[in-house]
């Protein structure tokens, strides 16, 4: 389902899809967006290694404290969805 947001409202291919998966530093966005990206990534992954430096270069370009919420909340929505899946062993068919 997150594949088809980039490829329906962007216009990626799947295999631009792909590579962002597996390389996210090297994804086809602004720098803005890339640096809200690996942010999001970072925090779901490990929220503790979150500093004040890291909010700040956020900040620094352009984005507002609300849009850093918004991002980490959908992301840590997605973690959340993806462990409840995995842990009601829901068959996935896509």
């Amino acid at each position: 389902m997150n594949a088809g947001m980039p490829v329906g409202m962007m216009g990626w291919t799947l295999e631009q899809v792909a590579a962002t998966r597996a390389d996210p530093a090297a994804a086809q966005l602004p720098e803005r967006d890339k640096a809200l990206l690996l942010f999001v990534l970072n925090a779901v992954q490990d929220a503790t290694s979150v500093v004040a430096a890291d909010l700040d270069a956020l900040r620094r370009l352009g984005w507002s404290d609300g849009d850093i919420l918004d991002a980490l909340v959908h992301g840590a929505r997605m973690v959340a969805g993806d462990i409840i899946i995995n842990a009601f062993k829901i068959e996935r068919d896509f």
